[in-house]
């Protein structure tokens, strides 16, 4: 949460955001940490819109509500169980004695959580393209130690990329 309290303190005032992270005490405590550190977390933009929005893993899809935020902040991952995605995938194979030997297992782990990555990205102004059909500009942070560079550059061709290090 440090790491999202300190991207929250340097976002433009202008430009509204959006956090996903996890339900229950994360997202109570995140928004107590932003409210500790002076991050106004509770301010709202011109045309009445929350400046700093939160939303969960889980309602990172089918929502429009947040197409003119123009930063997305992921504060951690989704995972599924590795045993609930070996089970799924069997079933859409349909066959229940399919088998995935452990780096496959954790290639479809990362395939899932980059697809989600990229649900929760779409929830922003990325979403939303100009006359020439180009994405509009944004800025995702991804909080996680997870390296999805080569499966999200493979499925949005152009996209810019940068690794923060972050000091302990």
């Amino acid at each position: 949460i440090y790491e999202a309290v300190r991207i929250a303190k340097r976002l433009p005032p202008g430009e509204r955001a959006l956090f996903v992270t996890f339900k229950d005490w994360h997202e109570a405590r995140l928004m107590d940490d932003l409210h500790a550190a002076g991050v106004p977390a509770g301010r709202n933009m011109p045309n009445g819109e929350p400046w700093l929005n939160v939303i969960t893993w889980g309602k990172h899809t089918s929502d429009n509500s947040y197409t003119d935020c123009r930063h997305v902040v992921l504060v951690g991952l989704h995972r599924l169980p590795r045993l609930a995605l070996a089970s799924q995938l069997a079933a859409q194979k349909r066959d229940l004695t399919h088998r995935r030997d452990k780096p496959g297992l954790l290639g479809l782990e990362q395939s899932v959580i980059a697809g989600d990555v990229m649900q929760a990205m779409n929830r922003g102004c990325m979403r939303l393209t100009d006359a020439e059909g180009k994405a509009h500009p944004m800025t995702v942070h991804i909080i996680a130690k997870d390296d999805l560079r080569q499966l999200l550059e493979r499925a949005m061709p152009g996209l810019g990329w940068e690794t923060a290090t972050v000091k302990a």
